[in-house]
C-alpha cells in the first residue's frame, strides 16, 4: 500500500475533472428540451398555363399548412424562388448547430432542357442545403393537404431517410417525404443523373423505380419506407373525410381544366375545416354538389341561383358522393382496370404505423384539443357498414339527414364551423406524452445547457469538495505512515 501513495496524489486532480456527459439524442438539444427537426415542403409549376392556374391554388393550401405547423415552403415558380439556401460567411450571421452559416439563394432554377418533372429532384437536392437531417414533403401541383391538422411529425419515421407509396402500378412520385441525410442525397443524383431515364414513358417516376429495384434487399429494408396509399397518396376517388394529403392525379385529362378547377377548389375549401363530421355530411349527399349548391339542367340565359332545393330539374347522383370510397376504397381501380377489380394495397398491413424512430410533435395544440394523429383504421377500410349505420361510414342514401343540411352550407360557403374533433380520431394520441414547446434557437439551448451544470454529473459541487477532503486526508495518513516505517527501518540499520 505504501507504494501506491505517490500514486494516490493525484486521485484529488482526477475527482476534480469534468465528468464526460452522455452523448445527446439527436433529436434533443443540449439542454435536454425536443429539438425541432427541419421540415420544408416542396412546390414547384412551370410556365404552363394549366399549372400556373392550378399551382397557385395548391400553393396557397401548402402555405396556409405550413404557417399552421411552423415548415418552410420552398417554392420554384415562373419569376419566384425562395426557401433555397446556400453557404455564406459568418460575419455578422448565427451559425447553425454545426457552425456554418446560410443566406438566401434566388437563383435556383431547373434544368429546362429536360422534362419540368426532373426538376423536383434538384429543388430536394438544393432544398437539403442548410437542412441536414431535416425532412422534405415533395407534392406534385396537383395535390394537396385536406387534413390541416395532421403534424407532418405524425407521419414522418426519422429511422427511415425516404418514405413514399405504391399504387396499382409502381410507386407514385407525386408524393414522397425525403431526409436530408448522406444516404439519400446520394440517391437522389443518382436518380437525376441517369439521363436514359429522359425518354421514359413515366420520366423520373421510371428513374426513381429503377434505382429502388437496385437496391439490395437489406439496403432497401434500411432505408426506404413504404406506407399505404391512403397515409400520403391519397387518389381523388380514394378520398375519405379525414384522409390527410390527396392527389389528384390524371384528373386534368379525365374532368378537363374546368372539372379539376372545381374539385380542386372544393377541397381547398374542405381543408380549412377540422370538424370531419362536417366533411362526412358534404359526402352523404347525392345532390351535385350539395343541398345548397346543386346543379340544374337550365336552359341559355337561366342562372344557377335560380335552383331551388326542391326544383325537380336538379341534377341527382345514383349514389352519395361518398360511395365511391365506401367499403372499398379502391373501387375505382377495378372500375378502370377490369382485371384489377380485386386491388388491395399490399403495405396495408396491422402495425405498418410503427415507427423506429419518432419525431417530437411540434407544438402544444389549442386549449381543449389534442393533437390528432393519423386518421384511425375506423376512416379507411375497417368497421364500415354497407347500411351506412355505422359512426364513421358514409350512408347510402340521405333520408332522416336534416342535420346535415347546416354541414352542407358551410362548407359550401366557406364557412368553418366551430372546431369539435371526433372523439374516435383523437382516441389514438391519448396516450402519447404531451412536449413542451421548443421553438429556441441552437444557441439558446446551448445557454440553458451552461445554466444547468451539474444536470448530467454524479456529484453535486459540494459532495466533490468533501470526496477531495476526504481523499486527501487519507493520503496524506498513507504518507506519514510511509515516512515513519522509513525512519524505523534506517534506525535499525
Amino acid at each position: 500500500m505504501a507504494r501506491l501513495a505517490p500514486f494516490l496524489l493525484l486521485l484529488p486532480c482526477l475527482i476534480a475533472l469534468p465528468i464526460p456527459k452522455q452523448p445527446l439524442d439527436p433529436l434533443l438539444g443540449s439542454n435536454g428540451a425536443p429539438r425541432r427537426v427541419p421540415i420544408a415542403l416542396l412546390h414547384m409549376y412551370d410556365n404552363v398555363s394549366f399549372f400556373r392556374r392550378l399551382g397557385a391554388l395548391t400553393a396557397e393550401n401548402k402555405g396556409r399548412y405550413a404557417r399552421r405547423h411552423g415548415y418552410d415552403l420552398v417554392l420554384s415558380v415562373p419569376g419566384r424562388t425562395s426557401g433555397v439556401l446556400k453557404p455564406a460567411s459568418c460575419d455578422g450571421r448565427t451559425p447553425d448547430a454545426k457552425g456554418k452559416c446560410w443566406t438566401k439563394d434566388d437563383s435556383f432554377d431547373i434544368d429546362h432542357t429536360r422534362a419540368p418533372t426532373f426538376g423536383k429532384i434538384k429543388m430536394a437536392i438544393a432544398a437539403c442545403q442548410g437542412r441536414d437531417d431535416g425532412w422534405l414533403l415533395w407534392s406534385d401541383a396537383d395535390a394537396m393537404v385536406v387534413n390541416q391538422s395532421i403534424p407532418l411529425e405524425a407521419l414522418i419515421d426519422d429511422g427511415y431517410d425516404m418514405m413514399l407509396a405504391y399504387d396499382w402500378l409502381m410507386l407514385n412520385a407525386g408524393m414522397i417525404l425525403f431526409k436530408c441525410s448522406d444516404w439519400m442525397k446520394n440517391f437522389l443524383h443518382q436518380v437525376y443523373d441517369a439521363r436514359k431515364f429522359d425518354t421514359a414513358r413515366a420520366l423520373d417516376q421510371s428513374s426513381f423505380q429503377d434505382h429502388l429495384n437496385n437496391l439490395s434487399a437489406r439496403e432497401r429494408d434500411a432505408h426506404v419506407k413504404v406506407v399505404p396509399k391512403y397515409a400520403m397518396n391519397v387518389y381523388t376517388e380514394e378520398y375519405r373525410p379525414g384522409d390527410f394529403l390527396l392527389h389528384m392525379a390524371g384528373k386534368l385529362y379525365e374532368a378537363t381544366e374546368p372539372g379539376l378547377f372545381a374539385i380542386a377548389n372544393q377541397f381547398d375549401i374542405l381543408s380549412m375545416v377540422d370538424d370531419v363530421e362536417d366533411i362526412k355530411a358534404f359526402f352523404r349527399s347525392t345532390k351535385l354538389l350539395n343541398y345548397y349548391s346543386a346543379t340544374c339542367a337550365v336552359n341559355a340565359g337561366q342562372r344557377q341561383h335560380s335552383c331551388k332545393p326542391e326544383d325537380p330539374r336538379r341534377i341527382l347522383l345514383n349514389e352519395t358522393l361518398g360511395s365511391m370510397s365506401y367499403p372499398n376504397r379502391y373501387r375505382h381501380v377495378g372500375l378502370r382496370y377490369y382485371w384489377l377489380g380485386d386491388w388491395k394495397d399490399k403495405y396495408d398491413v396491422p402495425g405498418w404505423d410503427i415507427k423506429r424512430r419518432a419525431l417530437p410533435l411540434p407544438v402544444h395544440p389549442p386549449a381543449g384539443q389534442d393533437m390528432p394523429p393519423l386518421p384511425p383504421a375506423a376512416l379507411h377500410d375497417h368497421e364500415v357498414h354497407l347500411d351506412g349505420t355505422a359512426k364513421d361510414g358514409i350512408p347510402k342514401t340521405e333520408e332522416n339527414k336534416d342535420s346535415d343540411e347546416e354541414h352542407h352550407h358551410n362548407i359550401h360557403h366557406h364557412e368553418p364551423p366551430e372546431v369539435d374533433h371526433d372523439a374516435e380520431h383523437l382516441a389514438a394520441i391519448k396516450a402519447k406524452k404531451e412536449l413542451d414547446d421548443d421553438d429556441d434557437d441552437d444557441d439558446d439551448d446551448d445557454e440553458a445547457a451552461d445554466d444547468a451544470v451539474g444536470a448530467d454529473e454524479p456529484w453535486p459541487w459540494w459532495g466533490r469538495l468533501l470526496l477531495i477532503g476526504l481523499s486527501s486526508s487519507a493520503i496524506g495518513g498513507l504518507v506519514y505512515a510511509w515516512r515513519k516505517k522509513g525512519r524505523k527501518v534506517s534506525k535499525m540499520q
